[in-house]
């Protein structure tokens, strides 16, 4: 064949215009074998997404694993004994259409696609299919008006500062208004992470539900790593919070383990609850104000 170039391994033939195409494709199976794709077998959806996530599991932390493992869950409940390659645009369509009659958040239904995107992605890499249907498929559209986040008012603030009380929910309320730090947060700050004279809040930690359970890990991302300067009349707070002999500010019950956010949002609530100039919103309101 002129102007075809063929590079032969073991039982395998690879075909291309250039060497550097052939080479390319020799090295993606060789790859692919390697990871123990069987190039000619072909996979049902539920297999190659066994294989996707076993291969990508090490990418991601031990508590974001549990949330792949249930947004798999609804995936393979749609297509589990399908073979990938017969899932077509439509079918994703029709799946996202069905999770939104259902009454699924556009984010949950941004969630399904997004992980069907990587899986088919990976399949459409190792040449398992030709296209990845998830780029031809149309995304669902927010039908309803964008609904304003919760948050507390100039006036509501200010009836905060005076009233809330001088323990460690009040201080604590108080400085989540000023900063802008989220409840996992403050709940994995130990008093290392404050600067004596209360200026600066570092963010090197925060507190990942694993199985119910709260445990110290990362931030929510690489831009959560920071370090939060505190009004100065807010510093006072941070001083207080900072005086303590505990290994974790909001260390609870057992030692050295920070409270569970569960327990902090019922204190949250019956702090709010003896303030009835204000409303009962959630602490991650506080972020959002």
């Amino acid at each position: 064949m002129r102007g075809v170039i063929v590079c032969k391994i073991t039982e395998q033939s690879f075909y291309g215009k250039t060497q550097k195409e052939v080479k390319d494709k020799a090295k993606a199976y060789q790859s692919a074998k390697a990871e123990g794709i069987e190039m000619d077998v072909v996979y049902t959806f539920e297999e190659w997404a066994d294989m996707w996530f076993e291969s990508h599991k090490d990418n991601i932390m031990p508590t974001t694993q549990e949330n792949y493992k249930y947004t798999l869950r609804t995936l393979k409940s749609f297509f589990g004994r399908r073979k990938i390659r017969d899932i077509k645009p439509f079918d994703i369509e029709m799946m996202l259409k069905k999770l939104r009659h259902d009454g699924r958040s556009l984010h949950y239904l941004a969630q399904c696609r997004g992980m069907m995107y990587q899986i088919m992605h990976k399949a459409e890499a190792n040449d398992l299919i030709r296209k990845n249907p998830v780029r031809f498929a149309e995304k669902m559209r927010n039908r309803e008006p964008i609904k304003r986040k919760d948050a507390f008012t100039t006036e509501q603030v200010a009836i905060l500062m005076e009233k809330l009380p001088e323990d460690r929910m009040g201080l604590s309320i108080r400085l989540m208004l000023g900063t802008g730090m989220r409840t996992q947060e403050i709940l994995a700050l130990e008093p290392r992470h404050i600067e004596p004279d209360g200026s600066v809040i570092r963010i090197e930690q925060a507190i990942n539900m694993y199985k119910g359970t709260g445990v110290v890990g990362t931030p929510k991302s690489r831009d959560s790593y920071r370090s939060i300067p505190v009004p100065e009349s807010l510093r006072y707070c941070a001083i207080a919070l900072r005086n303590t002999d505990k290994k974790f500010i909001w260390e609870v019950r057992k030692k050295d383990c920070p409270c569970n956010p569960t327990h902090f949002r019922d204190q949250f609530k019956k702090t709010l609850q003896a303030i009835p100039e204000v409303p009962l919103l959630t602490p991650h309101s506080c972020r959002h104000t």
